[in-house]
């Protein structure tokens, strides 16, 4: 089940990551433009933009009937003329082969791009089936040529069943962790695809066909929560450090938290990095996480011996559409050792409102 999803959705982020890597290219950035900032202040390039648009055209092509929720909007596509034309540009020139180019669909003018783009950026969910993106997750880090991913899911009835990563910066050798420090814009990176139930696979990141893949077996796990190696991102603007570290010392874990800024990207550290711990406790009680930034990369993480809940021990709903409303912070941890884990988090989190 799912397997001709999964396929359109690797090519569709391989193809997505070709832009994003086509406007990374020295020749081609131009930071006085390239990188932009949303009403929110978060950052945003013309490669945002084009990958969403041709993610979304890919999978309307295929899966008319679908809905999506994608970060973007296209509001500054309709109010910029340039910053339209050279999205367009990039859109025209990126392509795989045409072997591959058969399955999937692509914007057929400027108006269709922006088109594209708006139906993630307006889309609520729902029931049935719904496509989640992130056209690129880790903007910030993407300018600085840390990791990044192009992430792509389908949740079905508010279940995430099937997702991929595209990451192009990602070195995967033993004994190398996965952080923002390993990052290799020079590395051909990697897709990770996963199907609930049926686990995880790996395969080179081309440029014309999908290379070969190998299913992945679970990782041997830390047996005590001393040995969690937490990782984060310490630029994260809404984040408690001072209690996750509080955290950390009552698991007794001494070894130096990693630091990435992409949330899915954490999920592939803690997945298959070196990496088996992942606190996100915001400072505010009204923060709430956006589905995009989670999945799927918390399914790869739970398809890997991971469990994922909220800080309180919930389950993380998708089935609200952009946000993960009824969920407060994260914490990702071995299945095993998991419930050891939110024991801590309550206390502190206790304690700290006391």
């Amino acid at each position: 089940m799912f397997e001709h999803e999964i396929k359109i959705a690797e090519l569709t982020v391989q193809r997505a990551a070709v832009l994003t890597e086509l406007v990374r290219a020295p020749e081609a950035w131009s930071k006085d433009y390239d990188a932009m900032f949303k009403a929110d202040d978060t950052d945003l390039t013309i490669a945002d933009l084009g990958s969403q648009a041709l993610i979304i055209s890919a999978i309307r092509h295929n899966f008319p009937d679908d809905t999506f929720i994608g970060e973007e909007s296209a509001d500054l596509l309709r109010e910029d003329e340039r910053l339209r034309t050279r999205v367009w540009e990039y859109i025209e020139k990126t392509r795989l082969d045409d072997e591959s180019e058969v399955f999937l669909g692509r914007p057929t003018s400027p108006d269709d791009m922006m088109d594209c783009v708006d139906l993630g950026g307006n889309g609520m969910g729902g029931s049935g089936r719904v496509w989640v993106l992130d056209p690129i997750d880790g903007t910030k880090a993407y300018i600085q040529a840390g990791q990044y991913a192009v992430c792509l899911c389908l949740i079905v009835d508010g279940k995430v069943s099937a997702g991929v990563l595209a990451c192009p910066n990602l070195v995967l050798k033993p004994g190398v962790l996965v952080d923002d420090s390993t990052a290799n814009p020079e590395s051909s990176g990697y897709i990770i695809s996963v199907i609930k139930s049926q686990g995880v696979r790996l395969r080179p990141l081309g440029k014309t066909i999908l290379q070969a893949h190998v299913e992945l077996p679970q990782l041997e796990r830390p047996k005590t929560v001393s040995q969690l190696r937490s990782i984060t991102s310490l630029q994260s603007s809404t984040s408690d450090f001072e209690k996750r570290q509080t955290v950390e010392a009552k698991l007794g874990i001494t070894t130096q938290t990693g630091n990435v800024f992409s949330v899915q990207m954490a999920y592939v550290a803690i997945a298959l990095g070196g990496y088996s711990l992942m606190l996100r406790i915001p400072k505010k009680e009204t923060h709430r996480g956006r589905v995009w930034d989670h999945a799927p990369g918390q399914l790869i993480f739970e398809e890997m011996g991971g469990k994922v809940t909220d800080l309180r021990g919930s389950d993380i709903d998708f089935s609200l559409g952009r946000g993960c409303d009824n969920n407060w912070g994260n914490v990702a941890a071995p299945q095993e050792l998991h419930e050891q884990v939110i024991e801590r988090v309550k206390a502190v989190m206790q304690r700290g409102s006391a």
